[in-house]
């Protein structure tokens, strides 16, 4: 089933009309499935490195990788380094785009990884948490991050955590191969207005980068 017969309108030409860069370059990245050779994937992808989100994120970096503290950068919420890493790759970021994005890996790696393969918010082994594994990880592998220490990382909570609760929730993919997803895709679903849009029923502003 194509993702646009589940929806009551088509949101793509006004998402490809906004006016925040970095929207356009993710419409066409993974709504549109463009190979990374499209002329307007690589024009979006630019504008997204220069002026939108990415570009707000990586301004804010310090020399040493870090972004407001250095340290395990868990805190504080939501504009530390283990946040700022995430938001990065839910842009759309990559190492291989930015030379400060493969310094803030190595970072993170050498002062929140514990030597027992888990992620800690605070440098030490008591304080390692799923969630925290689960998106640390996910962004790391999806920024392009190729480090032997991930290897050492305990796979199997990261897998639970972040991809059925969390991304397994995009309808692109539809919910026939994960029957329990079916209610939170009516939930998400149901909550469409007519032209196809959802509601900004909350918002970090205030408490993340500016976008």
């Amino acid at each position: 089933m194509d993702w646009k017969n589940l929806l009551h309108g088509d949101p793509v030409p006004w998402l490809l009309d906004a006016d925040t860069p970095g929207v356009p370059y993710l419409v066409l990245r993974d709504l549109l499935d463009c190979p990374p050779d499209n002329p307007d994937l690589a024009s979006a992808k630019h504008a997204a490195y220069q002026a939108g989100p990415i570009a707000t994120v990586l301004a804010n970096i310090q020399p040493d990788g870090y972004w407001v503290e250095p340290g395990p950068g868990y805190n504080p919420k939501y504009f530390s380094t283990v946040w700022s890493l995430i938001l990065l790759a839910e842009l759309g970021a990559s190492l291989a785009d930015d030379e400060r994005i493969a310094r803030a890996c190595g970072y993170i790696l050498d002062h929140a990884l514990t030597s027992g393969g888990q992620f800690s918010a605070s440098g030490a082994p008591s304080g390692t948490a799923d969630c925290l594994q689960g998106d640390l990880c996910w962004a790391l592998v999806t920024l392009g991050c190729i480090d032997h220490r991930l290897v050492e990382v305990r796979l199997p909570c990261v897998l639970r955590h972040r991809y059925p609760a969390n991304r397994g929730c995009n309808v692109k993919s539809g919910v026939r191969k994960r029957p329990r997803l079916e209610d939170v895709a009516r939930l998400v679903l149901g909550k469409q207005d007519r032209q196809g849009c959802w509601p900004l029923e909350y918002d970090y502003n205030g408490k993340t980068w500016r976008m």
